[in-house]
């Protein structure tokens, strides 16, 4: 494979040059075939004259081939730091900047849709799975230099030096053990944002009351049979009405007498 890597910036057919793309991914990003770089950069570089601006699957595999690749070196910076080198980050920049170049060409195009024309972009959801350090690197080194074009080309003399600061948990992970896809488990970390607005939703709903229901149908309200008190039509013994109309009666003929 490594003689294919070393004529691939010679390759014309897309067909080819994408599965040799797709079985060396990890090898380029990696720094495997860091002697082969301008093969590597020239092929990359060649695809803008290659893949035709209405062609999605290449559009989509070159963007599979980047996203791959955006991957695997955030989570190479935690695991081993020397593997990201400046040629690896030279491929994945030329690549980029391929990629939105053909966008660039597609905005042309009545065929293209608006969302194939966003250029590349990277947020903390593009990876999953990353540790806190590669997520930090990610956040702080990767995405502004992609999300501003890739336009930056990293010197192959210079040892890279950056300064990644884990300020804070970008995932939340429960200590519990592995199982399955259960939410909450370290199988899967959940969002910081998502974890909070369920914690917040459960909180709610242990402090709604269980013994609190709202009545039922056997609970009715007083019918009109049942008066209250104060508007009872209730006679007394002598078959008279009492209230107050009745003792101001009594009051008058007393005056008179």
């Amino acid at each position: 494979m490594a003689s294919q890597i070393a004529s691939l910036g010679d390759k014309t057919n897309l067909r080819d040059i994408f599965k040799t793309l797709e079985n060396q991914n990890s090898a380029i990003f990696n720094g495997d075939h860091d002697k082969h770089s301008a093969s590597i950069t020239t092929c990359l570089k060649k695809l803008v004259e290659l893949i035709s601006p209405d062609d999605k699957d290449y559009l989509e595999d070159l963007k599979y081939f980047i996203h791959n690749g955006v991957c695997r070196v955030a989570n190479n910076y935690d695991a081993d730091p020397k593997i990201v080198t400046p040629v690896v980050l030279n491929f994945l920049m030329t690549a980029i900047r391929s990629y939105n170049h053909i966008n660039a060409l597609s905005k042309s195009s009545p065929k293209a849709s608006p969302r194939s024309r966003v250029p590349y972009h990277v947020t903390l959801e593009t990876c999953h799975g990353l540790s806190d350090t590669s997520s930090a690197f990610l956040m702080q080194v990767l995405a502004p230099h992609i999300n501003s074009g890739a336009r930056h080309v990293f010197p192959v003399d210079t040892p890279l030096n950056f300064n990644v600061v884990v300020k804070e948990k970008f995932i939340i992970r429960s200590p519990s053990p592995l199982k399955g896809n259960r939410v909450g488990s370290l199988a899967t970390p959940v969002p910081f944002g998502e974890a909070l607005k369920a914690l917040k939703k459960a909180n709610k709903a242990n402090r709604s009351p269980k013994g609190n229901k709202t009545p039922t149908k056997g609970n009715k309200t007083p019918t009109k049979g049942n008066k209250s008190p104060g508007k009872s039509s209730d006679t007394d013994s002598s078959g008279s009405r009492s209230g107050g109309k009745t003792r101001r009666h009594i009051r008058r003929h007393s005056t008179r007498r």
